[in-house]
């Protein structure tokens, strides 16, 4: 017996979710306190149908009841569909192992021995030889017979949407740095597993190490036209996704029999280039979450299409952790076919703790992109004294101020602002994230307002 809609909606928060019979995608029911968003619910709350939407195309789908109390803040109307995405946000938090107050210091993993190399492609980067370095020359570089080959200097390895493209632009203009056209070279993160876009996989179009070394001969030529008067040029790799998209794991054979990566991307780079030197740049995670939905372009670019790609996120997100680790889901490459925000690279700690657990911190520049924005030229300064480059003269410095900003898309400068509920819903999920970076970085600056 179907109980009357009143009643339902006193005793009822919302339980289910609806299946969306284009995409096979879930929504959670937005009950609401008007006549217009009542809905048609058996009694023991497992069914659901729109009654607004009577087409023969409606489904329903039985799912399990998600939560038996809510949190309703002050000024909500207690059972909205945001207390419930909260209630997402809270358990997804629940699934990450926080390091202890007060613990900034992550230990190094010990460097990887005694392995069974595997060939094939992807290739085993674990089991092959690091090469021997030329010591009169800044750069990584080696003979491989008689050619002359080179690793970068440094990566800028993120975040997206941080103002990395501006800085990797404008260091370029410095002399002792070589000029390449293709800022990301997206080698670390997928091209070497066959990944392509983001989420596009071609196993037979694998890149292989010898494909990214080509990426930066023209550094190599240009220091071995002239090896004692060019031997402090560098070059470096401004792939922003380094940072963060480890979702190749599963292709490293000293994963296997994991259920989550151990070995990611700052393994491979420290095997073969230890001695490289890290550029970071953050963004309050909540801006630069929505910078990036109007920067890809994909979806429906209003501030309701990015709350209900983000609600859908992390309604997915949720239903994946019931079953696997919080980190097994954000590196997943079923979860990644579906994602629609790039949600998961504004979870800054999660990410740096698995870089400083291979390269000890005083390797890395921390930048934030306010200060970037507000202090270019004592930033840049800052960057070149990290990188060991000569500090400039103010009318070459000037030169690089005036360049035009880089990669400031056009879905970008007609972007209206984002809505009060999903600035909570995002606040609440990048919380605990940004105070842990803080902690770890001994730096409170990266607080921003959370």
């Amino acid at each position: 017996m179907r109980r009357p809609y009143h009643e339902h909606y006193i005793q009822n928060p919302v339980d289910t979710l609806k299946e969306n019979g284009d995409d096979n995608t879930y929504r959670i029911m937005n009950i609401m306190p008007k006549w217009t968003h009542f809905k048609h619910i058996i009694a023991d709350g497992s069914f659901v149908r729109d009654l607004n939407n009577k087409t023969a195309g409606t489904k329903t789908r039985k799912v399990p009841k998600l939560y038996e109390e809510y949190r309703p803040d002050s000024n909500l109307t207690a059972f909205s569909e945001e207390n419930v995405m909260l209630q997402i946000v809270d358990d997804i938090i629940k699934k990450y192992d926080r390091l202890e107050s007060n613990s900034s210091k992550i230990p190094l993993d010990p460097e990887v021995g005694n392995l069974t190399c595997v060939p094939g492609l992807p290739e085993d980067m674990l089991c092959m030889k690091t090469p021997q370095f030329l010591p009169t020359l800044k750069s990584p570089c080696w003979y491989k017979g008689s050619t002359l080959k080179c690793l970068p200097y440094f990566h800028l390895i993120g975040v997206n949407k941080c103002a990395t493209t501006d800085l990797y632009w404008r260091l370029q203009l410095h002399p002792q740095v070589v000029w390449r056209e293709r800022k990301e070279l997206m080698w670390w993160s997928r091209e070497r597993y066959g990944i392509y876009r983001f989420n596009v996989q071609n196993d037979s179009d694998i890149k292989t190490f010898a494909d990214y070394l080509d990426f930066f001969d023209p550094a190599a030529q240009k220091i071995s036209s002239n090896m004692s008067a060019k031997h402090d040029i560098i070059a470096g790799d401004a792939t922003a996704f380094t940072f963060w998209d480890f979702i190749g794991w599963p292709k490293i054979p000293q994963n296997k029999g994991f259920h989550e990566p151990k070995y990611v991307t700052p393994h491979l780079i420290r095997h073969m280039n230890p001695n490289v030197k890290l550029i970071v740049i953050f963004r309050d995670p909540l801006e630069r979450l929505y910078s990036h939905y109007y920067h890809r372009g994909r979806n429906i670019l209003t501030p309701e299409g990015f709350h209900n790609a983000v609600v859908e996120d992390l309604i997915n997100l949720h239903t994946c952790i019931q079953k696997a680790s919080l980190r097994h889901c954000l590196y997943s490459w079923e979860l990644r076919k579906k994602v629609k925000t790039l949600y998961s690279a504004g979870m800054y700690s999660l990410h740096l703790r698995k870089w400083l657990a291979v390269f000890p911190q005083d390797r890395f520049l921390f930048l934030k992109t306010e200060e970037f924005s507000a202090d270019m030229a004592g930033h840049l300064r800052t960057v070149f004294k990290h990188l060991g480059l000569r500090q400039l003269a103010d009318d070459k410095m000037a030169r690089i101020l005036k360049h035009p900003r880089g990669n400031v898309g056009p879905n970008k400068l007609k972007a209206m602002p984002m809505w009060n509920s999903t600035r909570r819903i995002l606040s609440r999920l990048y919380t605990p994230f940004v105070h842990e970076l803080a902690m770890i970085l001994q730096d409170e600056r990266f607080l921003w307002k959370y």
